[in-house]
């Protein structure tokens, strides 16, 4: 066998030349020796082998055969992560919670415990839960916790049963509700994504491909999207989802200076007829509507209250107001209300 594998490795074959890594990884059938299949990983990983570059990312990590080199077995960990192998994006979970092998990055170590939770994996399906019960690389959210955790211990994790059976006592019947309505809804994306894991890459529906960013707009009469400029400036195609239908838009006005851009939603009229502020004292309360994180917050629309801190931005401009509610990535775009 490793005569075979040898000849068909050295006309560059990635197969063979993964096999023939595995055979002295192991010491099958060759005395076990490292750095040769270092060699022969490399070679396959080279040419988009997926289980070669797992391999050679674990042999740097353990610095077997090569000397140890955490940011080596990182990069080729994450270019196996991002093609959605399941271990290596519970490994980068690990690396970027616990600091190992890289700076601790809870919100890092967040996205690829996601990845691994939505292909199903009960372990991390309750790390997940944890983030959010911890508010770690995220706000802390006891329904998001609830819900992930009730789907880890419907996948038979009994830590996950544990940890959902305790953070129940500490929310409300509402609460519980909202979770377990949430774990529902969660289960539906799973499930599409396994769906979608069956497809061959070019028959994958546009509407599950993943996006290049978020942002948020206010959808007023006429069927038009009020939003920034810079939530759009770049995309190549744009979605508005709204009330739970997706609908194709397209920039019909921008202000780049100003950061504002007008859409025009395909197939709507609908929107809200509002009145607009022409002054605006310091102090006064006002609130937010937007959708931070949709992908780790959820899509149900997020309220934030504050006030004018500030009646002019960076450098006395007029163009901006400061306020005092908090925002994060997602909220761009999204409207400023007072009492009126």
């Amino acid at each position: 066998a490793i005569e075979w594998f040898s000849r068909s490795a050295e006309q560059n074959l990635p197969e063979a030349q993964f096999a023939l890594g595995g055979c002295y990884h192991n010491g099958n059938g060759v005395l076990q020796d490292y750095k040769m299949a270092v060699k022969w990983y490399r070679r396959a990983a080279e040419q988009g082998h997926v289980n070669a570059q797992f391999n050679l990312a674990s042999l740097y990590f353990n610095g077997l055969g090569v000397p140890q080199d955490y940011r080596e077995a990182v990069k080729w960990y994450r270019r196996v992560a991002e093609q959605g192998y399941l271990k290596a994006q519970r490994y980068l979970g690990r690396i970027y919670s616990e600091g190992v092998a890289a700076p601790q990055d809870y919100k890092e170590a967040l996205k690829w415990i996601r990845l691994a939770a939505e292909q199903g994996d009960p372990e991390e399906q309750n790390n997940l839960g944890i983030c959010y019960f911890n508010g770690q690389g995220t706000l802390e959210d006891y329904v998001e916790a609830y819900a992930w955790w009730s789907i880890a211990a419907m996948n038979g994790s009994t830590e996950g049963k544990d940890n959902r059976d305790g953070v129940r006592r500490k929310m409300t019947e509402s609460q519980i509700a909202a979770g377990q309505a949430r774990s529902k809804e969660l289960m539906a994306v799973i499930d599409r994504k396994k769906q979608i894991a069956k497809l061959p890459a070019d028959q994958a529906p546009t509407a599950d491909i993943a996006p290049s960013g978020y942002g948020s707009g206010l959808l007023v009469k006429g069927g038009y999207v009020v939003t920034c400029w810079h939530v759009v400036d770049k995309a190549q195609k744009i979605s508005v989802s709204c009330q739970g239908k997706d609908f194709f838009a397209s920039v019909v006005h921008k202000d780049a200076g100003n950061d504002i851009a007008i859409l025009r939603v395909d197939s709507t009229d609908a929107g809200a007829a509002l009145s607009f502020a022409d002054s605006v004292k310091l102090g006064a309360q006002v609130f937010t509507m937007g959708f931070p994180h949709p992908e780790l917050q959820g899509s149900d629309v997020k309220f934030t209250t504050g006030s004018i801190s500030g009646l002019t931005g960076p450098g006395n401009t007029p163009v901006y107001y400061q306020i005092s509610a908090p925002l994060q990535s997602g909220n761009s775009g999204g409207p400023l209300f007072d009492e009126y």
